[in-house]
């Protein structure tokens, strides 16, 4: 299956399944990409104090069970069917922002909607709600209400 060229339906993870207890290695099944994503095989992967902050509990109500780390540095294993940009074997970066293909979908924004849709810590979908205001394509914050999105996303660079 092209999804799958690694030779095993699963890989190794530290998992934080507790706060303030150590992380646990565990068998994760490899995901299949959608039709728009790749697949990595993760070669270094750094670890920041906010996942340090996660784990002695600074930061509260993480969604566990959470695999900590970003800044990726990886290979491409698989391939969604409309990815045209990558190809299997190619060497990738992965870097710590992310966020813009979430808000397509939506007129409004916030962290914790950042935080649901892409998996990631809550301090994370916070700096890049931050970002992207710096950046003009979502309003200030609005209360406990969501932002607004200001910008067509398929028109920002």
């Amino acid at each position: 299956m092209l999804w799958n060229k690694i030779n095993r339906r699963q890989v190794k993870a530290q998992v934080l399944r507790k706060i303030k207890t150590p992380l646990t290695l565990e068998d994760w099944p490899i995901p299949i990409p959608k039709k728009d994503e790749i697949l990595l095989k993760v070669r270094t992967c750094g670890i920041c104090r906010t996942d340090l902050h996660i784990i002695d509990g600074a930061l509260p109500e993480p969604e566990l069970p959470l695999i900590l780390g970003h800044q990726i540095v990886g290979v491409v294993t698989g391939l969604g069917t409309e990815v045209t940009n990558f190809k299997i074997g190619d060497r990738v970066e992965v870097p710590w922002l992310g966020g813009s293909n979430v808000l397509r979908s939506s007129k409004r924004a916030s962290t914790s909607m950042l935080q649901r849709r892409l998996k990631i810590g809550y301090n994370r979908a916070a700096r890049i709600m931050e970002i992207l205001e710096d950046e003009g394509i979502v309003g200030p914050e609005n209360g406990q209400n969501p932002r607004e999105i200001l910008k067509d996303l398929d028109m920002a660079s």
